[in-house]
């Protein structure tokens, strides 16, 4: 066996590692969504998809866990910083973490942060519809 082919043997089995590499992290990624529950049947994202006109105080229950606050702010139309002062965050993430992983990485329960993310909106619409 001469060096080249020394080499491409080293080359393959590296590229073979980075796939596994990536696959698992797929594989955990995928986990994460489908506890956040965003593949099930009643499918939040569809309903943004296909939702007709300005999202108002009415449509807070769409906000869900795997958006970032960049997300909310831009279908909600709130301004980029609202988030940030009504809940108080200082965080450099902010704005594109995800709601879940910024409750999570702050200790706080995801579905009380989401509800917490949801009224701050809802105030921010009735205060100016």
């Amino acid at each position: 066996m001469n060096q080249t082919d020394r080499h491409i043997q080293i080359v393959l089995v590296l590229l073979v590692l980075v796939l596994l590499v990536l696959v698992m992290t797929f594989i955990k990624e995928y986990e994460g969504v489908k506890k956040l529950e965003t593949l099930g049947p009643h499918d939040v994202f569809t309903n943004i998809l296909n939702h007709r006109g300005p999202f108002t105080a009415n449509d807070v229950q769409l906000i869900q866990g795997w958006m970032t606050f960049d997300y909310v702010n831009k279908i909600f139309g709130l301004p980029s910083n609202e988030l940030e002062m009504s809940l108080n965050i200082t965080d450099v993430s902010y704005p594109r973490e995800t709601l879940a992983r910024y409750a999570e990485r702050h200790r706080v329960n995801t579905a009380a942060f989401v509800d917490e993310v949801q009224n701050a909106v809802r105030g921010f619409l009735t205060k100016t519809q």
